[in-house]
């Protein structure tokens, strides 16, 4: 008698579980849902159902699932066990993303092949730490002989600033991290003025988000964000005073900084300058004679000051095409001449095309072992 009572009280427990949410769906949808940014499916008219048996079935099925009761309190839930729960699951695509702690993605690569650099794991080989250094040596004497600076910027990955969120079930390798490796080793195998970000990007977490929490695409996930790139600028600019003490950078007083919302993720950073100074792009034409891998991989900008010095950079996506980097650079450069490093074959050309002041190569930490082999077989043995 015992067990029948439950089998029913059981029986009933989970009919009311279906049947209370349905008793409180909204009718007619079509409303705005803040959590989700969007607005949620509408109820299609019945004559559809009629007319247009597949699209009723269709957008009665997105309208049912938008609007069931409780969907909100589901969807907060969810959240704060996400939160709590979870230890590294991943999305699988053309990258993978872990989804490490307190919601926090990083992007891994293709097969996951970031995973060992936060692991310790030897991230670049001995023959290519060496071969770019060699090469690195090479360029800063043909650029001495031209009485042209060099600086050479590693930025660095997500994970190696906010470990503390990445996915539990990976355990961080001992210190240094491989960035510090990688950095320490050409700073001591070669005289150039090299250095990393990981450093100011790590005091100025504990005051501003450097990187987002999350995102919707491994392009987004894959950078630091646009108050990162205002922290890296300024660390760069103290390098280039070195050689052009005359340009002033910008401070945090000279910029605003807002947040906005990006989808399901919220306080997305923006910063904006208070005061742009006037530069245009100029048109791709500038390459037509020059060599170049792919036309998008060159791209110059220039100050309405043309008495203002030239900057050539030898870049990757950290730097952008007038986002991050770029957007306060050719603010205080008469030119600024962005090519992407895989071009470097071609370095002596660019500097006799543009004449530039100053060189800056820039390389994400990600790319690290792409800018090393390219380095290596470009002017390894030069």
């Amino acid at each position: 008698m015992r067990i029948k009572i439950l089998n029913t009280a059981f029986v009933c427990i989970f009919m009311m579980a279906l049947i209370v949410p349905l008793a409180f769906v909204n009718v007619y949808g079509g409303i705005v849902s803040e959590q989700e940014n969007r607005v949620l499916a509408a109820r299609p008219p019945m004559s559809y159902a009629f007319q247009h048996p597949r699209d009723f079935i269709k957008q009665f099925d997105a309208w049912f699932t938008d609007n069931v009761g409780f969907r909100g309190h589901m969807i907060t839930w969810y959240r704060q066990i996400d939160k709590m729960v979870s230890e590294g699951h991943y999305e699988d695509g053309q990258y993978l993303i872990l989804i490490g702690q307190e919601g926090h993605h990083y992007f891994a690569d293709v097969n996951g092949s970031l995973i060992p650099k936060f692991q310790g794991k030897s991230f670049l080989s001995d023959g290519q730490l060496s071969g770019m250094s060699g090469g690195l040596n090479r360029i800063k004497a043909y650029l001495d002989e031209r009485n042209i600076p060099l600086i050479v910027m590693f930025c660095t990955d997500k994970e190696t600033i906010y470990p503390e969120y990445y996915p539990r079930t990976i355990k961080r390798g001992p210190e240094p991290v491989q960035l510090t490796i990688i950095t320490e080793y050409v700073q001591n195998h070669t005289d150039i003025d090299l250095f990393n970000i990981m450093e100011c990007l790590v005091v100025a977490k504990e005051s501003y988000p450097v990187f987002d929490k999350a995102g919707d695409a491994a392009g987004i996930l894959s950078h630091y964000n646009e108050i990162g790139a205002f922290f890296a600028y300024q660390e760069l600019m103290k390098h280039i005073n070195a050689y052009l003490p005359e340009i002033k950078a910008f401070t945090i007083d000279d910029v605003n900084i807002t947040y906005r919302d990006r989808g399901i993720y919220p306080n997305i950073p923006d910063v904006h300058l208070k005061q742009d100074i006037e530069y245009s792009r100029l048109e791709t034409d500038v390459f037509d004679n020059v060599n170049l891998n792919h036309p998008s991989q060159g791209i110059v900008f220039e100050n309405n000051d043309s008495s203002l010095p030239t900057i050539l950079f030898m870049r990757d996506s950290y730097t952008g095409t007038g986002n991050y980097l770029s957007r306060y650079i050719p603010q205080q450069f008469g030119k600024t001449v962005l090519i992407h490093w895989n071009n470097m074959a071609y370095l002596d050309e660019y500097i006799e095309l543009f004449k530039p002041d100053i060189v800056v190569f820039e390389s994400a930490e990600r790319a690290l072992p792409g800018f090393a082999e390219t380095i290596r077989a470009t002017w390894g043995s030069y």
